[in-house]
């Protein structure tokens, strides 16, 4: 699968100690299944809130959720694909990196059978 994608992100000013980020993503997808480019819509909402003024720690909740543009012959078709809901914190072990660990829960609308996963993450960002 090969995926070029637009996107936008804000990160809103601090509501009552709260950091809302949005991310707003359009992709075209070229899948092996089909000579058609699969369009899909991406959206997602992040909240942050450190435990406290002394804490670098972080809770984190993240929501996103898919939606096919079009159909494809032997691909994706229109309308709900799936959501991905996260729950977890952020470590910032250095100021150069942030860990963040957690739970996805993932709900797939699949075409013939839909599925829910669970899933134990971990994620290291680095910057350099």
């Amino acid at each position: 699968e090969k995926r070029y994608w637009q996107q936008l992100m804000h990160r809103f000013e601090p509501i009552a100690g709260f950091g809302l980020l949005s991310r707003t993503r359009l992709e075209q997808r070229d899948l092996d299944t089909t000579t058609d480019t699969a369009h899909r819509f991406r959206q997602m909402i992040r909240l942050e809130k450190q435990l406290s003024p002394s804490s670098p720690t972080q809770l984190l909740v993240m929501d996103e959720f898919f939606i096919n543009l079009n159909n494809t012959e032997n691909g994706p078709q229109s309308g709900f694909e799936q959501n991905r809901l996260f729950l977890g914190v952020a470590l910032f072990p250095t100021k150069a990196t942030r860990l963040e660990l957690g739970y996805v829960n993932q709900y797939i609308d699949g075409a013939n059978v839909n599925s829910m996963n669970h899933i134990v993450s971990s994620t290291l960002f680095i910057a350099f």
